[in-house]
């Protein structure tokens, strides 16, 4: 992203986000600034708020609040920003394939592989879908394994086995 600075008071920062960043943005999101034109070292900035309006199409104006400035930013400059996503509340994304649409639109059940090699039907609550993935709001934890191929030939508490790519090589160099 380049951002310009634009205030001379409070240190804001106005930015042109692409539209699919700007659909997962909100209040308080962190990011990082910095400029390599004047070696400006780089700074932490927090989101005010995001325009609804989308320009051309393609872009969403958003304001951020300068945290913390290693110096005063002079009025104008350009810099670089790299968004910090919050992974304490970070939801988890499993594949499309993974899913049983359930009764409604934000509903769905996935086949979770368990320690004992079965697997057991659950219920998840759905976020958006985007680019083939399904953002899990509940129903999943981090690390557990969910079925991706085959789920349509599956029953509940069936016993499985776990996909082991195979290869030809052997670990040396050929």
């Amino acid at each position: 992203m380049v951002l310009d600075i634009e205030s001379a008071a409070g240190q804001e920062v106005v930015v042109a986000v692409p539209l699919a960043l700007a659909e997962t943005l909100k209040p308080g999101d962190l990011a990082r600034a910095s400029s390599t034109a004047d070696g400006t070292s780089g700074f932490d900035l927090a989101l005010e708020g995001i325009s609804p309006r989308a320009d051309d199409g393609l872009v969403r104006t958003a304001v951020f609040r300068v945290l913390r400035p290693a110096s005063r930013l002079p009025s104008g400059i350009t810099l670089l920003v790299q968004m910090h996503p919050d992974t304490g509340t970070q939801p988890l994304s499993i594949p499309v394939q993974a899913l049983w649409m359930g009764t409604g639109s934000n509903s769905a059940e996935v086949f979770v592989y368990q320690p004992g090699g079965t697997v057991a039907l659950r219920s998840v609550s759905l976020g958006t879908v985007k680019d083939g993935r399904a953002l899990i709001a509940s129903g999943l934890a981090v690390g557990e394994r969910v079925v991706t191929a085959g789920a349509a030939f599956l029953q509940d508490g069936e016993t499985v086995t776990l996909f082991q790519p195979g290869t030809r090589l052997n670990g040396g160099t050929q």
